[in-house]
């Protein structure tokens, strides 16, 4: 399966079916994930710290990112805005809550990253979230296999 059909399958998750596939992974695959997904040419450090992009993270107020980023795994946040602006990624990072801002910096010390190409991915579903009319941020109906699994937690609690 290619990188590009790859992302597509799990941009189309449910956030929450999403955290809990990459969530299951073992650390190494989680890495392995992470490598594949990683661009194919690797762009030499000052590029990769190059000024943001006016359409970049940066551009997201970090509270509403704060908020969709709740369902996400830690380490996908933390390898998705490492190279964000620091003072924006801190503003981010004091609008979750204090549990989650841990998580995270747990994972920045793991030191995995993604490539353009996921960032991007990742980026684009933050952008669609927070468009008008996008997809709601909490409460959103559980469809697929969480419902599944929320109906079988019930039949078994």
């Amino acid at each position: 399966m290619s990188n590009d059909k790859l992302l597509a399958r799990l941009a189309r998750l449910d956030s929450r079916d999403r955290a809990w596939l990459l969530g299951e992974l073992p650390p190494v695959m989680r890495r392995e994930l992470a490598a594949l997904l990683a661009d194919d040419a690797v762009e030499p450090a000052p590029a990769a710290v190059a000024a943001p992009a006016p359409a970049g993270w940066e551009s997201f107020d970090p509270q509403r990112l704060a908020e969709i980023f709740e369902g996400e795994p830690a380490w996908l946040v933390s390898a998705a805005t490492r190279g964000t602006e620091l003072r924006w990624r801190e503003r981010l990072l004091h609008a979750m809550p204090s549990r989650r801002r841990h998580d995270v910096e747990a994972a920045d010390r793991s030191g995995s990253t993604f490539g353009a190409r996921a960032v991007n991915c990742v980026l684009e579903d933050c952008r669609a979230r927070l468009a008008p009319g996008g997809a709601p941020v909490r409460d959103t109906p559980r469809g697929g296999f969480a419902a599944l699994l929320d109906h079988m937690k019930g039949r078994f609690a």
